[in-house]
């Protein structure tokens, strides 16, 4: 048995309808359906500021696709988490990240040869991010992405 409730607020239920129902409770823009059927709300009918990150999304590697010092834009309309490990060490060995322009962060290294190193960070929905290095002595190993 199928029940829809449309925007008009009007709910029909199997062969018939009751109308003048409202929904009340929910802030606006939670969901972007009028049509609930079975009182089942699909991922898709929600809006997706509210859908938590890893919801629905799966991690993939980018290692191919990905550069340092290239500046990329989340454009899935999701959060986004990013995970890169490389090598570096010493003076030349330092890399970071760089979120939309504002936020910069470097790992630190006081080692003179090369040691994994890793950093992971969120990235919002429009957001830009860029893996960044000082000095010469990194290599990027591993770009992973949670979209």
């Amino acid at each position: 048995m199928a029940l829809v409730l449309d925007g008009n607020g009007t709910m029909t239920v199997g062969n018939g309808s009751i109308s003048g129902l409202s929904v009340g409770g929910l802030p606006t823009g939670v969901i972007n359906s009028t049509n609930i059927v079975d009182a089942t709300i699909a991922q898709g009918d929600l809006d997706t500021s509210i859908i938590p990150l890893g919801a629905g999304q799966a991690w993939g590697n980018y290692t191919s696709s990905r550069a340092i010092g290239t500046t990329y834009t989340n454009s899935t309309g999701r959060t986004i988490m990013v995970i890169v490990s490389g090598t570096g060490g010493g003076a030349n060995g330092l890399w970071g990240v760089t979120l939309s322009s504002a936020i910069s962060y470097y790992t630190p290294s006081t080692y003179t040869a090369s040691v994994w190193t890793a950093c992971e960070f969120i990235v919002p929905a429009g957001g830009t991010y860029q893996l960044t290095q000082q000095g010469s002595n990194v290599t990027l190993q591993n770009w992973s992405e949670l979209r």
